[in-house]
């Protein structure tokens, strides 16, 4: 970790010293978000990377979820990590991270920390992404983890019209079916 705090800060202090980049005009986080917003996610990380330095836990966790969209889920776990999120957005990037590498205990933990902050949370900067995405990680999560009750529970929070005996017959496909007909977790 301490690898890529190094060539994070020579990244931005030579970005920096290149001059802002924004219409000779320097980035500012709310550029770099709308450089996210328009899908230009590797403009939107450099920008991100460009801002370490000055606005400090917001810019990494911006440059978590330019990763996170970007498919490299090793680097935006090193930037949530570093960010330590206090908002429930860096929460909830952390939470599709620890699920997209296959730690179904911690990605139930990061979006309970995202959701204690925000229990109707929304993806503030693309309103897709949403607590039921978070809930289906935590359902699936627990499916993974052979913790069919507590699966079950957060697949009512999704459809609390479902039920299902978890002591019947052929329970792990009653829950994975419902699961896949709740769709999947969205990035």
């Amino acid at each position: 970790m301490n690898k890529i705090i190094g060539v994070l800060l020579i990244t931005a202090l030579a970005s920096i010293g290149c001059g802002g980049h924004k219409s000779g005009g320097k980035t500012t986080v709310k550029s770099a978000w709308q450089s996210f917003g328009s899908g230009n996610y590797e403009e939107s990380l450099n920008d991100f990377i460009e801002l370490i330095p000055t606005q400090g836990s917001p810019a990494i966790v911006g440059a978590g979820w330019c990763c996170v969209r970007l498919g490299r889920l090793g680097e935006a776990q090193d930037y949530f990590a570093i960010a330590s999120p206090a908002d429930a957005d860096g929460w909830a990037g952390w939470t599709f991270v620890r699920w997209g590498l296959d730690d179904s205990q911690d990605a139930i933990a990061k979006a309970n920390a995202a959701l204690q902050i925000n229990a109707s949370y929304i993806f503030s900067r693309d309103s897709r992404v949403d607590f039921h995405d978070l809930v289906w990680i935590q359902a699936a999560s627990f499916f993974q983890l052979r913790d069919n009750s507590n699966c079950l529970a957060k697949i009512k929070i999704l459809d609390a019209n479902f039920s299902a005996d978890l002591n019947g017959s052929g329970i792990d496909q009653i829950l994975l079916a419902k699961l896949q007909s709740l769709g999947s977790a969205r990035e």
